[in-house]
């Protein structure tokens, strides 16, 4: 049963991701202010999840970590392209 409820709500943040990573695959790139707003509401969305499912602390901070991996290597990618 542990199990199942584990991939639900990894399942339920898996999509949230996704839907940042197809936000910022678009042509043209989102502006940093749209890109703050989406990262707002998808992250807002998570915490209301977890709230909603009573996860843990550490549960309603993944989301800002992987966004935060994610943009660091968007960064690092648009500072090689430059050069």
């Amino acid at each position: 049963m542990q199990k199942r409820q584990t991939d639900k709500h990894m399942a339920a943040f898996a999509s949230l991701i996704e839907l940042f990573y197809k936000f910022m695959e678009q042509v043209p790139q989102p502006t940093e202010e749209a890109v703050r707003r989406k990262y707002k509401d998808l992250n807002h969305r998570w915490k209301a999840y977890c709230y909603k499912n009573e996860l843990t602390k550490e549960a309603r901070i993944l989301f800002e970590q992987e966004i935060s991996a994610i943009w660091e290597r968007k960064k690092k990618e648009a500072s090689t392209k430059e050069a």
